[in-house]
C-alpha cells in the first residue's frame, strides 16, 4: 500500500480498475490541489493583499467622490461600496478564471489536465474554490474598509434571500466561463452538456431553498435546514437516476 492508502497494481488492468473510494479520495485530491495554490499565495505573497485591497478602494472611492460632488442620496454610497465588493468575484471570473486556461495552455499543462485520471470539473471546482476564497478577503476587505470611511451602514431584513441573490448571482458568472471553455476546446455539445448539468443541479437547488421558506416560519431553524438538506439530497438523487436510466 502507497502513501496515498491505495494497493500497488501488479499489472495494467488492475491499475486501470480504480474503487468507488479511490476515484473520491483521487477527485477530492484534485480540488485541494488547485485550490491550495490560490490560498496558501495569500500569505506568501504579502503584496497581493496589498494590492488586490488597495486598487479596487482606489476605484470604490473614486466613484463615491463623483456620487457626492454630483449631490446623489448617501444610499448611492452604500450601492458604490457594495458594486466594488461585487466587482472583485466577477473579475475572478473573467481574469483569474479565463487567464489560468490560457496560461495553462501555453506552458503546456492543459493536455494533463484532459488525460489526468480524475474528472475535470474536481480540477474546476478547485480553482473556483481557491478563488472565491481569495475573491472573499478582497470583497469584506472593500465593504469593511468603505463602510468605515464613508459611514455607510446596513439593514438585512432578510439574510436568506440575500444569500440566495448572492448565489444566484454568482452562478452565471462562473458558468459562463466554464462555457465558453468547454466550447472552445470541446465544441458547441461540450457547452450544452455543461449547461444542463447546471440546469439539472438547479432542481435540488429550488427544493432546498422552497424547502426553507415554507419551514422557517412554522419551526426551529435547524430542523428546517435538516429537512431542506434532505429534500434537496432526495431531487439530487432522483434527478440522476433519471439521468442515468435516460442514458443506459
Amino acid at each position: 500500500m502507497n502513501r496515498y492508502g491505495s494497493l500497488t497494481a501488479r499489472t495494467a488492468r488492475e491499475a486501470a480498475e480504480w474503487s468507488t473510494g479511490r476515484v473520491i479520495r483521487a477527485n477530492l485530491r484534485a480540488v485541494v490541489g488547485r485550490a491550495y495554490p490560490r490560498v496558501i499565495g495569500l500569505t506568501l505573497e504579502p503584496s497581493w493583499i496589498f494590492f488586490e485591497i488597495l486598487l479596487p478602494f482606489l476605484a470604490v472611492s473614486a466613484f463615491v467622490f463623483v456620487y457626492r460632488a454630483l449631490g446623489a442620496a448617501e444610499e448611492f454610497v452604500g450601492f458604490v461600496v457594495l458594486g466594488g465588493a461585487m466587482t472583485a468575484f466577477w473579475l475572478n471570473v473573467v481574469w483569474m478564471m479565463a487567464a489560468q486556461f490560457y496560461w495553462e495552455k501555453d506552458q503546456g499543462n492543459l493536455e494533463l489536465y484532459f488525460t489526468a485520471p480524475m474528472h475535470l470539473m474536481s480540477i474546476l471546482a478547485g480553482m473556483a474554490i481557491g478563488g472565491l476564497v481569495m475573491t472573499s478577503s478582497r470583497a469584506l476587505a472593500v465593504i469593511g474598509i468603505g463602510s468605515v470611511l464613508y459611514g455607510v451602514t446596513y439593514q438585512v431584513e432578510q439574510p436568506l434571500l440575500l444569500a440566495l441573490v448572492f448565489l444566484l448571482t454568482m452562478i452565471p458568472l462562473y458558468v459562463t466561463i466554464l462555457a465558453i471553455f468547454a466550447h472552445r476546446q470541446q465544441g458547441p455539445a461540450a457547452a450544452a452538456h455543461v449547461f444542463r448539468g447546471l440546469l439539472y443541479g438547479m432542481f435540488a437547488f429550488a427544493g432546498f431553498f422552497i424547502t426553507l421558506s415554507l419551514l422557517l416560519e412554522k419551526g426551529s431553524i435547524a430542523i428546517s435546514f435538516v429537512l431542506a438538506i434532505v429534500v434537496a439530497l432526495a431531487i439530487q438523487g432522483i434527478t440522476l437516476w433519471i439521468l442515468r436510466q435516460k442514458h443506459a
